[in-house]
């Protein structure tokens, strides 16, 4: 066994190699002849091996010069880092034994430096990661959050090698040149990988040949990735622009500020008014999105065919407030579409209305017919008789 190198003997025999019984003394021949094979001489590699002891454990010495010698540590310039890592390492140690391997099982530096980083910040980790994946030209990180990378894409080719993999349209070069010759596109990653393709860009309306601005995420984005993206200039740009639309593609929740303004400006509530002006078209979409704005509803109420569609779309049931108004509008249409479209079955107190019509009649009875066909053993909706 005399053959064997000392360090290697200990490895085998005992679990835990960071302790290794011998003396550090004894192993100076063989860690000398290790630092020979890096190009230093006798003096040299004792010069070295005396510096790591004044600095270091001699626990540590072996370890050291075995990362000296596979070049993942530099020394003295790696003095501090080697440092760092020990002192990180022994802090972990004594709370979790097993949070981390011996020594010995980490074949260069950087291994244990990861292994450490995992533990103590492992959110840094998580951007640096991320931050190594994409090393193309015209590609940079705009904002990160540990979770979550945003990266703006400038060059053509970059962008077609970073949808590889993908079934993102710009994968091939011709559709790329085609968005980025109007404004760059953004990629998304999460923990690392590949997630989302977000542009900001003018396109060419279908029905006009002139600009008209764009944004889309091919995914809808979670409430962390979404005030991610909303630290993009381009972003915050279109929001301003075009609140409504952002909602409604993007965010799906509501813009409390663009709110405000309507209810300042009521009329932009009906749609016929509202889609003359970019900034509010679509806020009948914009409620479907988000759902009951309550503070709508007084003004909605003024209107009843609009109330009824937002009966419809928005509350999807019935709304009591505007039930009482449309009977005692007797409006025939606007009682007869409340009942087919929200009521959805019988509904007495406005059939001495929607009987006035001969058609919403007709069309009333058909309804019931089928609903109490479809519930014959059920009780019937509230409000009927």
């Amino acid at each position: 066994m005399d053959k064997f190198h000392p360090i290697l003997i200990s490895m085998f025999i005992t679990e835990d190699i960071n302790y290794i019984n011998e003396d550090i003394e004894q192993q100076i021949p063989f860690l000398i002849k290790d630092l020979q094979k890096i190009g230093l001489d006798d003096e040299g590699a004792s010069k070295l091996i005396s510096d790591l002891k004044q600095n270091f454990n001699d626990k540590y010495i072996s370890h050291i010069i075995r990362w000296v010698v596979n070049s993942s540590v530099i020394y003295p310039e790696d003095n501090n880092k080697v440092k760092q890592a020990f002192t990180e390492y022994e802090q972990i140690r004594l709370k979790n034994q097993i949070a981390l391997k011996n020594l010995g099982k980490y074949n260069k530096f950087q291994d244990l430096v990861f292994e450490i980083d995992k533990i103590i910040r492992p959110e840094e980790l998580k951007k640096q990661t991320r931050i190594q994946k994409i090393n193309l030209p015209g590609i940079d990180l705009v904002v990160d959050n540990g979770q979550y990378s945003v990266f703006k894409v400038t060059d053509v080719e970059s962008a077609v090698k970073l949808a590889s993999g993908t079934k993102w349209c710009i994968s091939d070069i011709e559709i790329a040149e085609d968005y980025l010759s109007l404004a760059p596109l953004f990629v998304i990653l999460k923990s690392g990988k590949k997630y989302a393709l977000m542009y900001v860009s003018p396109r060419l309306s279908d029905t006009k040949s002139q600009l008209k601005d764009i944004m889309d995420v091919d995914i809808h984005p979670e409430s962390e990735l979404l005030d991610l993206l909303e630290q993009i200039p381009e972003v915050q740009s279109f929001k301003k622009k075009y609140p409504i639309a952002y909602t409604i593609s993007i965010s799906k929740r509501r813009n409390h500020e663009i709110e405000q303004e309507i209810i300042r400006n009521p009329d932009l509530i009906n749609t016929r008014i509202s889609h003359a002006h970019p900034r509010f078209r679509n806020i009948d979409i914009y409620m479907v999105t988000v759902g009951r704005i309550p503070e709508f509803e007084p003004i909605i109420l003024k209107d009843l065919h609009l109330a009824t569609d937002y009966a419809t779309d928005v509350i999807k049931g019935r709304w009591p407030e505007l039930e009482a108004k449309i009977l005692q509008s007797k409006d025939p249409l606007t009682t007869y579409l409340y009942a087919i479209n929200v009521v959805k079955g019988p509904w007495p107190e406005g059939e001495p209305a929607i009987m006035k019509v001969s058609k919403y009649a007709s069309g009333y009875k058909a309804m019931v017919d089928g609903f109490l066909t479809r519930h014959k053993h059920r009780d019937p909706p509230s409000g009927t008789q």
